[in-house]
């Protein structure tokens, strides 16, 4: 019997420290951190064992600025400036989560590369490239992995896709919501 209680009390001790039971609100970048190890995952276990993944941040695109490309109606000069800053700041975001990783190596794109992938993604209005493009490109740069992300509603949701570049498979896809690296925690607090 004493055992059981000794069981009992540890399974309770467990139970009230673990956080999957508990209620309440996760901040948006504790999921987001979560979505972005799945992609770290998805690339580790699409790796041959013992390999190491080169993997290139191509292309990040604002949608604000795909709609100043295509020669709509001029955008703000403020709303285009808020558009790069976000761009680049999950540009680096990425970037710094993949390069923490042991098992991948990042490969920087020439400017002449991203400002291609910019392109194919606001064309297709997908951050997913062309799988000949995809291959051609990773061809090019030498990398394994191409990871690519559209940003819609001022930085509020990112879809991320990361892509093999030998075939132009998508490996991992997801819609990361709320992501501070994209200023959306300064503008859903303003709102």
């Amino acid at each position: 019997m004493k055992l059981s209680r000794a069981a009992a009390l540890l399974l309770a001790i467990g139970v009230a420290g673990c956080t999957l039971f508990k209620s309440g609100k996760v901040d948006p970048d504790t999921l987001v951190a979560r979505q972005l190890n799945m992609l770290q995952i998805a690339i580790e276990n699409d790796t041959r064992a013992g390999g190491k993944a080169h993997v290139a941040v191509l292309g990040v695109v604002d949608v604000v600025g795909m709609a100043a490309g295509e020669g709509a109606e001029a955008a703000d000069p403020e709303a285009l400036s808020a558009a790069r800053r976000r761009e680049r700041g999950v540009r680096q975001a990425i970037g710094e989560v993949l390069v923490q990783n042991r098992l991948m190596a990042a490969v920087q794109p020439s400017a002449e590369q991203a400002e291609q992938a910019r392109k194919a993604i606001s064309a297709a209005n997908s951050p997913a490239l062309d799988a000949a493009e995809a291959t051609a490109v990773g061809k090019a740069l030498g990398a394994d992995y191409l990871v690519c992300a559209l940003i819609d509603d001022e930085g509020k949701s990112i879809n991320v896709v990361a892509q093999r570049t030998t075939d132009g498979v998508v490996v991992f896809q997801d819609v990361l919501k709320n992501w501070s690296a994209a200023g959306a925690a300064a503008t859903a607090a303003g709102a």
